[in-house]
């Protein structure tokens, strides 16, 4: 009898860390949905900018010419190397929360197994 006690107990512990690894996977789950959105929302406001628009090309006669439109092509140039690099460390922080997802769900799949391993020994 003490020995089911025992094994009750592991299947308890079991339970708790099954709780916890799905806890953490839907808030890292979330929080990637949250980054996904943001790099999209950002990069269809950029596309649609860019599209519709001569942001490329700076130099606008009696507007901006000479040394203004070779400073503003700077910042514009600067500006989109900024916006690309945010959307790929946006890329690559949903790679990293995905890496942590399939870790988690393996995690959670061990544990699983533990307790029906654990159940088995109760029949």
């Amino acid at each position: 009898m003490s020995d089911d006690s025992h094994i009750w107990s592991e299947i308890y512990a079991l339970d708790s860390k099954i709780k916890e690894c799905n806890e953490a996977k839907t808030g890292i789950q979330y929080i990637k949905n949250n980054c996904s959105s943001k790099k999209d929302s950002w990069r269809t406001s950029f596309d649609k900018l860019a599209a519709g628009s001569d942001l490329y090309e700076v130099k606008s006669t009696d507007l901006f010419e000479g040394n203004m439109a070779n400073e503003l092509g700077g910042k514009v140039t600067e500006a989109i190397i900024q916006v690309n690099g945010g959307i790929a460390q946006s890329e690559a922080l949903e790679s990293a929360l995905d890496s942590q997802i399939k870790k988690l769900n393996q995690t959670i799949e061990r544990l699983y197994s533990e307790r029906a391993s654990l159940v088995r020994q109760l029949d």
